[in-house]
């Protein structure tokens, strides 16, 4: 009986280590996930006045931007705004619920400093994986994100991510 229990354990415990080493992020890509930070990343708002479609960019950013939905419940797609951007829990004595909607920040500035950052497969469609938990990625995380610009317009500056490293909190 004792035994039977041991193997239990063993196997509970293990169950949980795995769930958490992949938790949201099962059918990502295996190297989607970096351990080191890409050099020589733009801040969100420069980028996003230059970059061109096509173009290999590393980007730094925050994720936020809106009250729901900032990192895709089903989709491998999160929203990333500018360092620039204050989020309302950095403001002494405002007490939003929600600081990764970026509300205390003027709606065309935010509209200016934020992106769009999306995993997609090679065939370009857009991979059907919940990205949030993963390697902590969550609202307000700060990621630096390689990739290549699928769009860039006047309103519009959408990354295709092949590499995402997801900083310590604190740092």
């Amino acid at each position: 009986m004792v035994r039977v229990q041991a193997f239990l354990m063993v196997c509970v415990v293990a169950a949980c280590v795995g769930f958490s080493d992949v938790r949201g992020a099962d059918g990502a890509p295996a190297d989607l996930f970096l351990k080191e930070s890409p050099a020589k990343a733009s801040e969100v708002g420069d980028l996003k006045k230059t970059a061109k479609e096509g173009d290999e960019v590393v980007l730094r950013g925050q994720i936020g931007g809106q009250v729901k939905d900032n990192i895709n419940s089903s989709r491998a797609t999160f929203m990333v705004a500018d360092m620039k951007l204050v989020p309302c829990n950095k403001i002494p004595g405002d007490t939003c619920k929600t600081p990764w909607d970026f509300c205390c920040v003027p709606v065309n500035e935010k509209a200016a400093n934020i992106a769009i950052i999306q995993v997609v497969d090679a065939k370009g469609k857009l991979l059907k994986v919940p990205l949030k938990g993963a390697n902590g990625l969550d609202n307000l995380s700060v990621v630096v994100v390689k990739g290549k610009v699928a769009k860039a317009d006047a309103t519009n500056l959408i990354i295709n991510a092949t590499g995402i490293f997801v900083e310590p909190a604190g740092k």
